[in-house]
């Protein structure tokens, strides 16, 4: 039975246990105990991140990765993950940062490419938005949410035409929503082509 005696690593594992039945609570607080008996256990450290993001505890998350990372865990998961973290935090700059790296260490996960547009709007680094997404879009023509987000990142850089061409791909692609064609509309009657 475990008690106030028993080692961080026992900790651990029932925390990892407590996530594997979806306890998140339970989980996070005996990762907590991990870290307190002994705080520089990266593993637990990490698992108290990612547990504390899935419930949405951000910023407790972002704390715990980022001991996490002081520590050596400079993994893909660990760095992609504090990404999301700092997302959600609005620390767009760190966000950056961490996808960045998560990229470098982890080319293949879409996640952090996604992550990372998401900062460059944050930062309204529109310009590096749109094309981190042309690369997205090479990759997978079809996907219409790709195509919407790019035409967004035209739309912050004040060039209708161009969000306009991507408004028209999304409809010949059969994505169009009302919010989509409505703004082609207004695209179109702002630049005079009524037609």
């Amino acid at each position: 039975e475990r008690d106030e005696k028993s080692t961080a690593a026992i900790d651990y594992m029932l925390g990892g246990l407590y996530v594997q039945r979806d306890d998140l609570d339970d989980a996070i607080k005996v990762y907590a105990e991990a870290v307190g008996k002994f705080p520089n256990y990266r593993r637990a450290w990490k698992q108290l991140g990612i547990t504390r993001i899935r419930s949405q505890d951000y910023a407790g998350g972002a704390e715990a990765l980022t001991r996490a990372f002081q520590l050596g865990s400079i993994d893909a998961l660990t760095t992609g993950v504090l990404g999301i973290a700092y997302s959600n935090t609005g620390e767009w700059l760190a966000a950056e940062s961490a996808y960045r790296r998560a990229i470098m260490l982890d080319p293949a996960t879409r996640e952090w490419r996604m992550g990372l547009a998401r900062s460059f709007f944050g930062q309204e680094r529109f310009q590096e938005a749109a094309a981190l997404l042309k690369e997205e879009i090479q990759r997978n023509p079809a996907n219409t949410k790709l195509w919407m987000l790019q035409a967004n990142a035209y739309l912050g850089m004040k060039d209708a035409e161009t969000a306009a061409e991507n408004y028209e791909i999304i409809d010949v692609l059969g994505g169009s929503t009302e919010a989509s064609l409505a703004m082609l509309a207004n695209i179109y009657v702002n630049e005079g082509l009524f037609d």
